[in-house]
């Protein structure tokens, strides 16, 4: 019949002919020293008046078949060697076709398997506690340029908070991760997939706790306003947000937390105050957009900008958070009207600013060298 997709011949020729020639081929090399006359063989003729075969050939070529006797006499004496030959490529190919199948068949179900055992996968108390710290470290760095990135994938090499963490997290010992982490880690994208999906599921909960130390004595943990009290200026803030971050706060001495509240860190952290106050205070149109999202567009734009504009940016950052927390006072005693990030007027006055500063200095450098100069010719 040829009901959908013709008949069983047709569907065999279709699947046959594609690789025709190579089966061809290796039937030739496979009997280079068989008596028959391959070289002379009319490999496509379909002609049934072609010439027979003696007893003798047919004898060999039989030797050669898989065919029972019944199909092999109905194939010979008197048919062409083509079809003889096109039957042997097909056992040939049906062979490699079978193998083929059984393979890809092996293939999925290892596929399947590894995604039935990642989708069961349970990540261990130790594992996660791991993803946690690698991203408190993370966070303790003032050089992060994203802290909301979603996507990961082995050579990335950003520094966003997702980035450094895998990274981390890719440099434990082999044993260690081949237990920890998902079936199939190291090959297979669904159980990579599974556990930066972790990874990124943690991290949220740590920017929400990142977020809570941000605003200390501003919100409470049901996210009602503190009024009552004080709230920390940067350098209590810096201390306490970097004990938070460490993955043993006992240990930390006064100096080993005094080590890390740098000048850049203490910017980032002074800013990241601000904007997620300001978001709290002033609610953006669209619901979705989250204080970090706002600080990845603000770390973004930065980059695009010359040293001296970072600087003088840095420095309105550290002028505002004076204005509204230096002076010791309760939340509800604070300015409303202050709490605003830094506008283009604030950074271009302390970016002239650090210009004056530098012209002052060099001006200073050239009187001191033409005093030293008069010396010399005086001595």
């Amino acid at each position: 019949s040829d009901y959908n997709g013709g008949s069983n011949a047709a569907r065999q020729r279709k699947q046959i002919d594609p690789e025709i020639d190579v089966l061809d081929e290796r039937f030739r090399e496979d009997h280079q020293d068989s008596p028959l006359p391959l070289a002379t063989i009319p490999v496509n003729s379909n002609n049934p008046d072609g010439p027979a075969m003696s007893p003798e050939v047919v004898q060999k070529l039989r030797a050669m078949t898989i065919l029972d006797d019944e199909h092999f006499n109905q194939a010979t004496p008197g048919a062409p060697i083509s079809f003889l030959v096109l039957k042997e490529m097909e056992r040939l190919q049906i062979g490699d076709s079978s193998h083929k199948s059984n393979s890809n068949d092996d293939h999925t179900h290892r596929v399947n398997g590894e995604a039935t055992k990642t989708k069961e996968f349970t990540f261990s108390t130790g594992l996660k506690d791991r993803i946690r710290d690698f991203t408190k470290q993370a966070l303790l760095r003032s050089d992060i340029d994203a802290y909301t990135r979603g996507v990961y994938k082995p050579g990335t090499s950003d520094l966003s908070l997702l980035t450094i963490t895998m990274k981390s997290l890719e440099k434990l010992p082999d044993d260690y991760r081949k237990d920890a982490f998902p079936p199939g880690y190291k090959d297979d994208p669904t159980a990579r997939k599974a556990l930066v999906s972790k990874v990124r599921d943690l991290q949220k909960r740590v920017r929400l706790s990142m977020r809570e130390k941000l605003l200390q004595n501003i919100i409470n943990a049901d996210g009602d306003t503190i009024e009552d009290a004080v709230v920390p200026d940067l350098h209590m803030l810096m201390n306490s947000i970097i004990r938070f971050l460490h993955s043993d706060e006992v240990s930390m001495t006064e100096d080993e937390v005094e080590e890390k509240n740098t000048p850049l860190y203490r910017v980032r952290i002074g800013y990241m105050r601000l904007q997620t106050l300001h978001h709290l205070l002033n609610k953006p149109l669209f619901k979705q957009v989250s204080q970090w999202d706002l600080i990845d567009e603000k770390i973004h734009q930065l980059k695009t900008r010359d040293t001296d504009y970072r600087a003088a940016w840095g420095k309105a950052i550290i002028s505002r958070d004076q204005l509204i927390f230096g002076h010791k006072r309760t939340f509800g005693e604070l300015n409303k009207g202050d709490i605003r990030l830094p506008n283009e007027n604030d950074v271009q006055a302390k970016l002239q600013e650090i210009h004056r500063k530098r012209a002052q200095v060099q001006a200073s450098h050239a009187s001191t060298s033409t005093r030293r100069s008069h010396a010399v010719g005086h001595s």
